[in-house]
């Protein structure tokens, strides 16, 4: 059995109609994808100070300290 080499593979995915990167479409898709990936990161962001603030608004100055740990902050939890 032969080996295809990646210039048999490129050949290959050209006949068989398979897009490429350089591909508007798909251009498109990607940017539309990484917009989405850093509003949720914004979003995500975001919520962790506003549950921070309710967090310390609630709790007297001496239980502050053990509202959150390290181990939450860090990890989203």
């Amino acid at each position: 059995m032969e080996k295809l080499s990646v210039e048999d593979d490129g050949e290959w995915a050209r006949k068989e109609g398979v897009p490429s990167f350089e591909e508007p479409f798909l251009q498109k898709y990607l940017q539309g994808r990484d917009a989405l990936i850093a509003q949720e990161k914004r979003q995500r962001s975001g919520s962790l100070v506003v549950i921070a603030r309710l967090c310390l608004a609630d709790t007297r100055p001496d239980q502050r300290r053990s509202c959150f740990s390290r181990n939450d902050v860090a990890h989203g939890g």
